[in-house]
C-alpha cells in the first residue's frame, strides 16, 4: 500500500470516504476508470472518472496482508487473498470522485477472478459466489484452455452464480499481483497458460 500517513489524507479529502455511512474496511483504487457520456443530441461528451472500493461487509482475514493493498512505486493493483479456511462477503462499489457518490456505468463491464484451486487433498476448496451478472466466461470459453472450475447457478434471476475450483494447485502457481496475468494472452509463460 501507501502507507498510513498517505492513507489519512486520502480519507480525508474523498468527499466519498467523508459521506458514506460504509465502513472503512476496505480498499480503494482511484482512478480505476473513464466512461465518455455523450448526451441525447450527440453533440457533447461529458468524461466521468470514476474509481472502486472494494469494502468487506464480514471479517476478512488475509492470507498475506501485503498483498492488499496497490503496490505504489509501480502502481500494480493489490488482491484480494484469504487466508485458508475464510470466508468473507465483499461488495465492489464504482465511485463517482468528483461528486463522491456511487456510480452506475451505462455499459457492461468485465470482473476477472483468478487462481481458484483446492489443496492436494481436495481441502480446502476455493469457491467465489457472485451475483449480478449478465453472463460469464470461463478459460475454456476464452481461451479454448480446459476450465478447473465447476460453475453452478444459485438464483438466475438475480445473476447469481458459485465458482468452485475443482484441481488442486496450492501455492506454487499463485499470483501476487494483477500485472502477473494482465498482460497478452500471448505473452503469457506456458507455465501461466496451462496451470
Amino acid at each position: 500500500g501507501l502507507g498510513p500517513l498517505h492513507n489519512e489524507s486520502f480519507v480525508a479529502k474523498s468527499k466519498f470516504l467523508q459521506t458514506t455511512e460504509l465502513s472503512r474496511q476496505g480498499v480503494y483504487y482511484a482512478n480505476i476508470g473513464l466512461e465518455i457520456v455523450r448526451n441525447n443530441d450527440n453533440a457533447t461528451d461529458t468524461e466521468i472518472f470514476f474509481d472502486l472500493y472494494v469494502v468487506n461487509r464480514s471479517e476478512y482475514v488475509a492470507n498475506e496482508i501485503a498483498r492488499n493493498g496497490k503496490r505504489a512505486e509501480v502502481g500494480d493493483f493489490g488482491v484480494i487473498n484469504l487466508a485458508d479456511n475464510q470466508l468473507c462477503t465483499f461488495e465492489f462499489i464504482f465511485v463517482d470522485r468528483e461528486a463522491g457518490t456511487r456510480y452506475r456505468t451505462s455499459q457492461p463491464f468485465s470482473f476477472y477472478f483468478f487462481d481458484l484451486d483446492t489443496g492436494e487433498d481436495g481441502f480446502p476448496t476455493e469457491s467465489v459466489d457472485v451475483c449480478g451478472l449478465k453472463s460469464y466466461d470461463t478459460s475454456e470459453d476464452l481461451y479454448g484452455i480446459s476450465t478447473t472450475v465447476l460453475v453452478q447457478t444459485i438464483s438466475a434471476s438475480f445473476g447469481c452464480y458459485k465458482f468452485t475450483a475443482t484441481e488442486p494447485f496450492g501455492g506454487k502457481n499463485n499470483p501476487g499481483f494483477a500485472s502477473e496475468i494482465f498482460v497478452g494472452f500471448i505473452d503469457l509463460a506456458e507455465y501461466t497458460k496451462n496451470s
